[in-house]
């Protein structure tokens, strides 16, 4: 119990430092279920109820959930600039992990736009960060990205080299919903340099937890390792 009651006119409330924190909050739980444009409106009046009251950590924080949410929504430019908004202040706090997300955020939204030597540029930044102060799962995600990013350029073993380093960290973490997102794109990869069998073997990984898990894709995604299985027995019964 509180020893004393907090004098009149101090109660948290609309527009308190700690109504914010409560905003960005209920808006971290709506991005978290999908409703984008409700997280979206309570991140931006957190936002502005930071900067009033100084908290500028807090705001930067605000700005990398804001641009996740543009990233999601299609606006790109949006995404870019509250990144960069955010980096700027992560830098001068000395946040390091921060100027990492920031950074992978970059590198995600100059992915969507096509510029993938850029977003290669950002994502290797962060990992270099990431390494350095231990964040085994930042660098298991700048890894995935690295691989994505290869991939989109037609690099498709340097591809498969990221994603094995990064299917290793998430085995190590325990992550299996990351392992199956990495199995798969190591799996489209395999299939790329035409290694149907591995491709198959990759991808079947991420079915088996997405039908354990009642994921709404596994059938889709079952169906495309189907297909595969289909091709590789045609190739075994087509006379040399």
């Amino acid at each position: 119990a509180r020893s004393e009651a907090q004098p009149e006119g101090q109660q948290p409330g609309r527009g308190s430092a700690e109504h914010a924190i409560t905003l960005h909050w209920l808006g971290s739980c709506l991005m978290r279920i999908g409703d984008l444009e409700g997280a979206e409106a309570r991140l931006s009046d957190a936002l502005e109820l930071y900067r009033v009251h100084g908290a500028t950590r807090e705001a930067a924080h605000a700005l990398q959930d804001l641009g996740q949410i543009h990233l999601a929504r299609g606006n790109a430019l949006s995404a870019i600039a509250c990144y960069e908004q955010s980096l700027l202040v992560m830098r001068e706090i000395g946040d390091r992990w921060g100027e990492g997300f920031a950074l992978g955020g970059l590198g995600n939204a100059y992915a969507s736009l096509g510029e993938h030597q850029r977003a290669i540029e950002l994502h290797e930044q962060r990992l270099a960060i990431v390494r350095e102060i231990g964040d085994r799962q930042g660098e298991g995600a700048s890894l995935s990205y690295l691989g994505n990013a290869y991939a989109s350029l037609g690099e498709h073993q340097r591809a498969i080299d990221f994603y094995l380093q990064a299917l290793a960290i998430a085995r190590e973490l325990g992550d299996r919903g990351e392992e199956a997102r990495v199995s798969w794109s190591l799996g489209e990869a395999l299939e790329e340099l035409g290694d149907l069998r591995g491709a198959v073997e990759a991808m079947q990984l991420r079915v088996d937890y997405e039908r354990e898990t009642e994921d709404p894709e596994a059938e889709a995604h079952a169906a495309r390792v189907a297909e595969l299985r289909r091709r590789i027995e045609e190739d075994d019964t087509r006379p040399a």
